[in-house]
This record gives structure tokens, C-alpha cells and sequence, in this order.
């Protein structure tokens, strides 16, 4: 287990206590994914938990991975909340607030092009399930326009949008 990230303590899994009113629910594909991102990025983020209350308001998903890579501690920064409400919407704000944001998927396709990634590379390590490099501008394009008759261009007729002069294709005016 590999920590990159500030804490206050290192806690054993058998300490910690998901808070009961976590309305979030990790699928087995969400912690597995992030399972296998934490095995290649360590900690990023530690589990905070309420001094209030006793309970995890934020990490509920990193200590789920934590239990399926078989780690027995997990960093945590232990925080103060001037009363439950205030717990409460904190653990419901931290679950939600980035959902609001807008992505971009052709500017991270773009940014993960820049990378030069190994051709091995795991792409779910990017946190997108079915992550797809290919961008817009790179796929196929179908040919929908009809072969020219050249045949329809003997008497095409030209005019100069200034002046009014015509002339057709045979040099006459």
C-alpha cells in the first residue's frame, strides 16, 4: 500500500464506520475499477471522519477498495462539525457536488493522446469505464457525395459578382 496523500493517521479497516445515513451505493464495478486505480496510484484522498460523530462523511468508496486489495489500515483525517446538520450535509454535499460538472471527453482523449501511453496501458486506470482514445476527427468518414458528370459542364455559365460579366466555359460571352 502505497500512501501519496497528507493524513492524520493511519487506522485499521476494522475501526472505521460508514455513516448510516450514506445515501451513495458503490457498485462492484465502480469499486473494483477504483480498487485497481488505488493498486496503481496509491492514496490519493484519505477518509475523513467526523469527530462528531464517529462515522466516515467522505471515502466511503476508497474504504471499500482498501477491504478488496486486502489492505488492513487506511489513511484518515479526522474533522470537526459544529453539529450533525452540518455532518450531514457535508457527507450529501462531498456525494453530489461533482455531478454538477460539465466533461469534456475530446479534451481528455486529447490530453491522454499527449501521454503516448503504452500500448499495454490499462485504460480503465483513467477512471472511465469503456474509454474509447478514438476522437471525433479520427473516425471514419463516409463518402456520401454523387460522381460529377463532366458532361453537365459544357455550357456552365460564370459570372463576376461585381460587374455582372458572363461567360461560359467555351469562352463566350
Amino acid at each position: 500500500m502505497n500512501i501519496n496523500c497528507s493524513f492524520q493517521k493511519l487506522v485499521p479497516i476494522a475501526q472505521l464506520i460508514e455513516h448510516p445515513s450514506n445515501a451513495n451505493k458503490h457498485g462492484e464495478k465502480q469499486i473494483s475499477m477504483l480498487a485497481k486505480i488505488m493498486q496503481y496510484q496509491g492514496w490519493r484522498h484519505p477518509i475523513v471522519v467526523s469527530n462528531l460523530s464517529g462515522f466516515i462523511v467522505a471515502g466511503h468508496g476508497r474504504l471499500a477498495a482498501a477491504k478488496l486489495n486486502g489492505w488492513l489500515e487506511c489513511p484518515v483525517d479526522a474533522q470537526d462539525f459544529e453539529n450533525k446538520t452540518q455532518e450531514i450535509a457535508f457527507l450529501f454535499s462531498d456525494n453530489k457536488i461533482h455531478e454538477l460538472a460539465e466533461h469534456d471527453d475530446e479534451m481528455m482523449k486529447l490530453s491522454a493522446l499527449e501521454l503516448n501511453l503504452d500500448p499495454g496501458f490499462d485504460l480503465d486506470l483513467l477512471g472511465v469505464p469503456d474509454f474509447d482514445l478514438t476522437l471525433a476527427t479520427q473516425k471514419e468518414v463516409t463518402n456520401t457525395s454523387a460522381e460529377l458528370d463532366l458532361n453537365s459542364f459544357d455550357n456552365f455559365q460564370h459570372e463576376w459578382p461585381k460587374c455582372g460579366f458572363e461567360w461560359n466555359d467555351n469562352g463566350t460571352t
